[in-house]
């Protein structure tokens, strides 16, 4: 048996940055809830709240973090989409792309993906 609790964007937020503030920008864990609240929604299942298996299993990246990791020179994101590159490094390093959005703290583009 399990106890659940819902939590909704905010207290998602809130709760996550309590027990690790390191791994995700404000702006980068309101579309990481969204990405979640939505696969649930498709699955039709819960998921678990488990801050330290989700940032095992999702990064955030800046384009210069991107590139150093996944040994791309891209000069914006949107050239994951404008050229091949994007199925071969996804391909390779088995990462999804989940959405881009902007840290507003920064005034940077940023990617959420999903490692694979």
């Amino acid at each position: 048996m399990a106890i659940i609790d819902t939590l909704h964007q905010a207290k998602f937020v809130d709760e996550f940055q309590k027990i690790n503030k390191e791994n995700f920008s404000y702006d980068g864990l309101k579309t990481l809830f969204q990405y979640l609240d939505n696969l649930s929604d498709d699955i039709g299942e819960h998921i678990e709240f488990d801050p330290i298996a989700l940032c095992c299993e999702f990064s955030e990246y800046s384009l210069e973090e991107f590139n150093n990791d996944y040994g791309c020179e891209l000069s914006s994101f949107d050239e994951l989409d404008e050229t091949g590159i994007s199925h071969h490094i996804l391909q390779r390093k088995r990462i999804e792309i989940i959405d881009f959005f902007n840290d507003r703290s920064i005034t940077e583009e940023k990617v959420l993906v999903h490692n694979g």
